[in-house]
C-alpha cells in the first residue's frame, strides 16, 4: 500500500507500507542421515521514493520511480527435521529475533491505472540492492544483494 504526493505535474513523492516474506531451505547430510531446516521471516517496510512521470493518458500513468527502504524484522522461525535412516527423528523449532534494520535502494518502471480519480492500481517491475544489515542471520539478501521484483499494490494519490 502506498500513498504518493504531487509536488508537481510530474514529480511526486512516495510512502507506505510493504510486507516481504523470506523463505529459505537448508539440507545437509546424505539421502538416510540429514538434516533439513526451513526458515521463514517477515519483514515490514517503509519505502521513500521518488516517482516522475513520464506518459499520462485519462486514467493511465506510465513512470519511472526511484529511492530506498527501511525494512524490519517482525516475526522468524527456524523448523528442522533430523532424518535418521530415512525417517524424522526428531523436530526442533527456534524463534528468530532480528533487531537490524535491512536498508535498500531501489528503481523501477511502472504503470498505474486509476479507476478513480485518486486511486489506482499499480504493477512495478524493478531492481533492488539490498545492504548487509549486519546480522548473523542469512538471507537471500545477503547471498545476492541485487534482486530484480515484481511490485502489484494499491496507490492513493494525494493532491
Amino acid at each position: 500500500f502506498t500513498a504518493a504526493f504531487d509536488i508537481n505535474r510530474r514529480w511526486s513523492v512516495e510512502t507506505g507500507v510493504t510486507y516481504t516474506y523470506l523463505t529459505s531451505d537448508i539440507y545437509s547430510g546424505t539421502t538416510e542421515n540429514n538434516y533439513q531446516s526451513v526458515q521463514k521471516l517477515h519483514y515490514i517496510g517503509i519505502p521513500l521514493n521518488l516517482d516522475y512521470s513520464i506518459w499520462k493518458y485519462k486514467n493511465i500513468n506510465v513512470y519511472v520511480s526511484g529511492g530506498g527502504m527501511a525494512e524490519f524484522c517482525i516475526d522468524g522461525k527456524l523448523t528442522t527435521d533430523y532424518i535418521l535412516s530415512k525417517k524424522v527423528e526428531s523436530t526442533g523449532e527456534e524463534k528468530i529475533k532480528n533487531n537490524k534494520t535491512q536498508w535498500s535502494v531501489n528503481a523501477a518502471a511502472g504503470v498505474q491505472y486509476s479507476f478513480i480519480p485518486n486511486m489506482g492500481i499499480f504493477i512495478e517491475p524493478g531492481v533492488g540492492y539490498y545492504f548487509d544489515d549486519g546480522s548473523d542471520i542469512q538471507t537471500i539478501y545477503k547471498e545476492h544483494p541485487t534482486n530484480f521484483n515484481l511490485k502489484l499494490g494499491l496507490r492513493i494519490k494525494i493532491k
